[in-house]
């Protein structure tokens, strides 16, 4: 095909047509070495549709890929089928007036001037990818001068709202950089992985739940802990053994409503409610509740047992029939079990439980000096004057209670020390320093027994270990533990003294009672676990014996020391 130029270099005009002509550009040919289109990039804009689709517009859609054709002619010829592969007719001549001759060129409207598209028909054989590349230029001569290889395409105007649009672009994707960086720094940049899904929340284990619940001075109860507080405290495994086989006996022996039958096992009087509070007590010092240990099922029907026996309105604890010299023994070392299980596990129900007996204990069965309206010291019932033995399983009561959260009023217990003031006996050491040994409810009838129990009184309320070291010494001298003159109440109240108060005279006592203990538990049968009831409080039965062993072996771990510069050198 014949290579033509729509215009001249000058400009002039040359028979070619013109802008405003309905005549088309010849096509291009690789030849030419004008540019691919394909590779010119441009904002898309449609071109208008043409007033009237007829077989060119047919022609133009069937295209196949290749470089594109623009004629100055205009073609009337039909377009040949799909797939005709004939070579395109001949171009005619354009149309000419009623006189025949040529129209003039007509002169560029001012849209073209200001950079207007060109009308359809210079573009009807363009491929679509063509045509819209080309119709981001905005006149013919902007098209020829590309063509051509003239003028930059830079020179292209940019289609309006353009700018704005890429800037709006230019800014999210910096947004999303920055918060993509942040990301990285502040998440990742230390793992180099994406950061992981939190975990699904675990079932507490009974270690963590006993931790958690457990108020410092009683932690050393946990499982995990025990066999070795013991070791470092004068235990051995063989008295750690004798405690887990004490427990199964008396799991074994509990009822169903939880209670513990005294009678049943060998007690002349009906005491179930306090043998049900003393081995309550005793799977207590082991770490052993409701919601933690191999026995929580024993401890939580106990537990409910004892609620269901106290009073709502006073908090008394107490059926009728009960033996044990009334009320007191019985309502204080329930009360005690209570606050010992509420101190471990925090129940809210068995805490309650503990804060109504602590008011019952202060309020009520306190004793109360008619003259002066002083409350102090505790005794068999409610109101009367107060003896040693009660008062120091009260004293014990509010001292747990306390351990577990409860408010105890203070007054309470500074009646518990003028009480135990009365009944001081005025013996006096090497050094004339007064000694701690205290009578029953005077101070002519001062034994061993109730001294430690004063003396364990006076610890928890006001008196320091150091004060209280020489009477320990004075009152292990007196009776050390002997089978033969089983005295269970005294050696457990001697155990508790002697490991808080001084450490060398709790390693003799303990060397004396702990391998006693041990030796004569029952090893086989039913009553394996057990120990036989002997001497003066045989008569409570082998429940009496084998919860207060059994505490006595418990002693390394069940309440820390109170001044730890007492086993300082132990490590």
């Amino acid at each position: 095909m014949p290579e033509d130029k729509a215009r001249t270099e000058g400009g002039e005009d040359t028979g070619s047509p013109g802008p405003g002509d309905d005549d088309i550009l010849e096509p291009l040919s690789e030849e030419d070495g004008a540019p691919d289109l394909r590779e010119v990039a441009g904002h898309v804009q449609k071109a208008p549709p043409p007033e009237k689709e007829d077989a060119r517009d047919a022609e133009a859609k069937d295209l196949s890929p290749g470089p594109p054709t623009v004629s100055l002619e205009k073609d009337d010829t039909p377009a040949p089928p799909a797939g005709d592969e004939e070579a395109p007719p001949e171009q005619e001549e354009g149309p000419e007036t009623e006189a025949g001759e040529a129209p003039e060129a007509a002169a560029p409207s001012e849209d073209a001037a200001a950079g207007a598209a060109p009308p359809p028909q210079m573009v009807e054989n363009l491929a679509d990818d063509d045509l819209f590349v080309f119709l981001d230029y905005a006149s013919e001569e902007d098209f020829v001068a590309l063509r051509d290889g003239e003028g930059p395409r830079a020179a292209a105007p940019a289609k309006k709202g353009c700018l704005g649009k890429a800037v709006v672009l230019l800014l999210v994707l910096l947004l999303l950089g920055a918060g993509g960086f942040a990301l990285w720094w502040f998440v990742l940049r230390d793992t180099g992985k994406p950061a992981a899904t939190a975990p699904e929340e675990e079932e507490p284990t009974e270690e963590e739940i006993l931790v958690r619940n457990t108020p410092e001075r009683l932690r050393q109860r946990r499982a995990s802990l025990r066999l070795e507080t013991a070791l470092k405290y004068g235990g051995t495994e063989a008295s750690e053994e004798a405690v887990d086989s004490a427990l199964g006996f008396l799991a074994r022996t509990a009822g169903e409503d939880g209670r513990w039958d005294s009678k049943k096992h060998g007690s002349r009087e009906n005491v179930d409610l306090a043998m049900t509070g003393l081995s309550l007590l005793a799977f207590a010092g082991a770490g052993q509740t409701a919601e933690v240990g191999d026995h929580r099922e024993t401890v939580k029907k106990a537990v409910a047992f004892l609620i269901s026996k106290q009073d709502p309105e006073t908090g008394r604890i107490w059926e009728k029939g009960q033996g044990g010299y009334g009320v007191g023994y019985t309502h204080a070392i329930c009360g005690m079990a209570l606050a010992e299980v509420a101190a471990l596990d925090r129940d809210e129900k068995t805490l309650e439980a503990a804060r109504k007996a602590v008011d019952y204990a202060v309020n009520v069965h306190a004793y109360k000096d008619e003259r002066t309206g002083e409350r102090g010291g505790w005794r068999y019932n409610a109101g009367q004057k107060p003896d040693t033995s009660v008062t120091g399983w009260f004293v014990m009561q509010l001292k747990s209670a306390f351990e577990a959260g409860v408010d105890v009023p203070g007054e309470a217990m500074e009646g518990a020390v003028r009480f135990l003031e009365r009944v001081r006996a005025k013996k006096k050491d090497e050094d004339g320093e007064r000694l701690h040994l205290y009578g029953y409810d005077d101070p002519w009838e001062m034994n061993a027994r109730r001294s430690a129990i004063g003396c364990l009184c006076r610890l928890y309320i006001d008196a320091s270990p150091p004060e209280l070291a020489g009477s320990a010494a004075w009152i292990t001298e007196k009776r050390m533990p002997s089978w033969k003159k089983q005295d269970w109440y005294y050696w457990y109240y001697g155990m508790l003294l002697t490991f808080q108060v001084d450490r060398d005279r709790f390693l003799e006592w303990n060397e004396a009672l702990r391998d006693l203990i041990v030796e004569n538990q029952v090893q086989e049968g039913d009553l394996a676990g057990s120990w036989d009831p002997q001497g003066e409080f045989a008569k409570y039965g082998r429940l009496f014996s084998t919860t207060l062993a059994t505490l006595c072996l418990e002693v390394y771990y069940r309440y820390a020391p109170v001044d730890r510069r007492t086993w300082e050198a132990v490590k």
